[in-house]
């Protein structure tokens, strides 16, 4: 009996190292498998997709023939001879007279006749204008202004302006600047017509005439001589009596 207890005891470390042993064994082999599986399921995936990119590219490439080269060539020939045979056919647009207006054309205001101030100067070089008259000249019509030279002259010379101008009101046919005969500065206009023009100084001691038609001063007219008043007589003194 006690020599049976002893076989056991003995054995028992050894059957407990095997199973160890089986059990290392069977976890290696589980590992061992699924690894190859992954690998074999990868593998797999991977072959997909190489069918799949193989399988989308084109099996053939389209060429162009000479053939297909030359029907391009006819047909964009044949175009460009239909277009240029719709242009020639074409009337052509005829230009009309006169301005264009991309808007309704403003009315022209109508001319006024009489007196009116000067123009606004432009500059402190050109003349400048105090009064004005606006009248017509047989069908056109005329603009008489009267002033004094400024920065770009003697501003102590005066002067008149006469312009001419079409109906339209805008196309000058003529514009004329004539200084007074005498330097007595700013003029303006005394009358006006449209045959002359009379302007004085501004003292109204000189007074020039202006013929439109001749373009000359007709008359000066010098300021007035002043008078000389006789000295008072002296009474003389009383005599006084001795």
């Amino acid at each position: 009996m006690n020599h049976h207890m002893v076989s056991l005891s003995s054995w028992f470390p050894l059957v407990t190292i095997l199973c160890l042993i089986i059990l290392a064994a069977s976890l290696i082999s589980g590992c061992t498998g699924a690894s190859q599986r992954l690998a074999e399921a990868n593998s797999t995936a991977t072959s997909q997709e190489q069918a799949t990119v193989f399988t989308s590219t084109p099996s053939s490439v389209a060429t162009i023939t000479p053939n297909d080269k030359d029907v391009g060539e006819t047909r964009v020939a044949n175009f460009d001879a239909t277009i240029a045979a719709q242009v020639t056919l074409s009337p052509r647009p005829t230009e009309p007279d006169g301005p264009i207006y991309i808007e309704s054309p403003i009315p022209t205001p109508t001319w006024a006749v009489g007196y009116f101030p000067g123009p606004r100067p432009e500059n402190t070089f050109n003349p400048e204008y105090f009064t004005c008259w606006y009248g017509t000249l047989n069908d056109k019509l005329l603009s008489i202004c009267a002033g004094h030279e400024q920065f770009g002259g003697d501003p102590d010379q005066g002067v008149i302006r006469i312009k001419v101008i079409e109906q339209d009101q805008v196309t000058t046919i003529s514009y004329d600047v004539y200084e007074t005969p005498e330097k007595v500065g700013v003029v303006h206009i005394v009358t006006a017509d449209s045959n002359s023009v009379t302007v004085a100084s501004e003292d109204n001691q000189h007074v020039f005439t202006f013929d439109i038609a001749t373009h000359q001063w007709a008359s000066v007219t010098p300021g007035p001589s002043p008078s000389v008043s006789p000295s008072p007589s002296v009474s003389p003194l009383p005599t006084q009596q001795p």
